[in-house]
């Protein structure tokens, strides 16, 4: 009785765009062709995911793995090893810092003079 008062005054009406005017409602067989065509393309796009992600690693292996700025730097170092033997390498090395501590210790001199 109250709850009757109260919508007497509502005027509002719903809408329902689900349903397009002239258009029949779906049956079962055209829900179900409709469910077949969705389940198709989703597994076509896992396939082509699937597809895309093996093709990314084949890319992966063939050009190698990629190092970072310091791995880099430390394989170039080890290339430039690669053509002086280690006794040799360490000789020019140590014939280098001598000539460093030598032209260090020469500066000086020439500082207090």
């Amino acid at each position: 009785m109250m709850a009757d008062k109260e919508v007497e005054d509502c005027t509002f009406t719903p809408v329902m765009p689900t349903k397009k005017k002239g258009d029949q409602a779906r049956d079962i067989n055209h829900f179900l062709e409709d469910q077949q065509k969705y389940l198709e393309g989703k597994n076509m796009k896992a396939a082509k995911r699937k597809q895309d992600v093996m093709e990314e690693e084949d890319k992966q292996i063939k050009t190698g793995p990629m190092l970072d700025q310091l791995s880099s730097q430390i394989v170039e170092m080890m290339s430039e090893r690669k053509g002086i033997k280690t006794g040799d390498r360490l000789y020019l090395k140590g014939q280098e810092k001598l000539r460093k501590i030598a032209a260090d210790e020469q500066l000086k001199k020439e500082q207090e003079q």
